[in-house]
């Protein structure tokens, strides 16, 4: 019985030592890089316009939108469109300076992505339909409406000439050097207050 638990003591530290030498072996493995199969690094692929657009969407707004099935199929859909392609950041950035489109407007209502995504959304940006304007109230809109009616009558009438310089209106008679009426005047004739 000594001898076989012998033999086995020696079969075991056999393998033990075995064991040693591959362990060996992959340590120095590890110290020493493998040249044959270098792996080469691939470029990475560009950015899709979905992480462009809604990344800088929630850059310049603040905001933690994310990507849907329904933003994916919108940003795919106008991505085929050569202007949006092109001017898409440039209206983003302009709907971040629109007062309306930022909520101050009769509403409340807040530009969001979805919006933003829409067709034809960009065309109307870049044409300035959401850009800031001076602002005007709707009793001075129609004061001037009303001035340009009632110059009218006196045009027509006295042979006025109505001219008009922003919110300063004047009537002048060609043979007078002084006007007729000022815009307080027509606004009394016609009716409106300010």
């Amino acid at each position: 019985m000594t001898s076989l638990v012998a033999q086995e003591l020696e079969e075991l530290r056999a393998e033990v030592r075995a064991l040693g030498q591959q362990l060996n072996q992959l340590r120095e493995m590890i110290k020493q890089p493998d040249t044959t199969s270098v792996i080469k690094a691939e470029p990475q692929p560009e950015p899709s316009p979905v992480t462009h657009i809604i990344g800088y969407w929630n850059q310049v707004f603040g905001q933690r939108a994310r990507a849907t099935k329904k933003r994916n199929t919108a940003v795919r859909a106008r991505w085929q469109d050569s202007h949006f392609r092109e001017n898409w950041a440039e209206a983003l950035r302009r709907v971040s300076q629109s007062s309306f489109c930022m909520g101050q407007n009769d509403r409340g209502w807040v530009a969001d992505l979805d919006w933003f995504l829409r067709p034809d959304t960009v065309t109307r940006i870049m044409e300035g339909k959401y850009d800031d304007r001076h602002a005007r109230s709707k009793a001075d809109m129609r004061s001037q409406q009303q001035f340009g009616v009632f110059a009218g009558f006196l045009a027509d009438d006295e042979g006025s000439v109505c001219r008009t310089d922003g919110d300063a209106h004047r009537i002048e008679n060609s043979g007078h050097p002084e006007p007729i009426a000022t815009s307080g005047v027509v606004r009394a004739a016609v009716g409106v207050s300010r």
